[in-house]
């Protein structure tokens, strides 16, 4: 399992999210793109998808946060969920039900928090939880939104 992130410019530590400017120092774009093609050409549903994806990885983003949004539509546009995304003037602890600091990188999720569904190479490694959406969606499909 590889890890896909974004480089993006080290500015300041003070630096607001919408700021942040997305490094193209490297071809980032070229190299996720090859890693997902290679990896999900097989699956299920890759065709159907691949080309509404793809233009993430040959579009230069100046700024992460547009990326982020844009990549989000796609997503909640291909799951069919249909919802208003709404953005707050200042970060806060909203409640005690606030999951914004339950997803972390350094946290382990374990298979049991998720139902399986089938993976490419599930029958070599075993059902993988927590991959990406774009694993979820080349895998399930339109089938995806019943199961999240």
């Amino acid at each position: 399992m590889l890890a896909l992130s974004i480089p993006v410019v080290h500015m300041s530590d003070k630096e607001i999210i919408t700021d942040k400017k997305i490094s193209h120092t490297e071809n980032w774009q070229q190299q996720h793109w090859r890693t997902i093609e290679s990896s999900y050409r097989n699956s299920p549903y890759f065709i159907y998808y691949a080309d509404a994806l793809q233009p993430f990885y040959q579009k230069k983003y100046t700024f992460l946060f547009d990326y982020n949004i844009e990549l989000m539509q796609f997503l909640l546009q291909s799951f069919k969920i249909k919802t208003d995304i709404k953005f707050t003037e200042s970060f806060q602890k909203e409640s005690e039900n606030d999951l914004r600091y339950s997803i972390h990188p350094k946290n382990k999720l374990t298979e049991g928090e998720f139902k399986n569904y089938p993976q490419l190479f599930s029958d070599k490694h075993g059902f993988q939880p927590n991959l990406s959406c774009i694993d979820l969606l080349f895998n399930e499909g339109p089938y995806s939104k019943e199961y999240l």
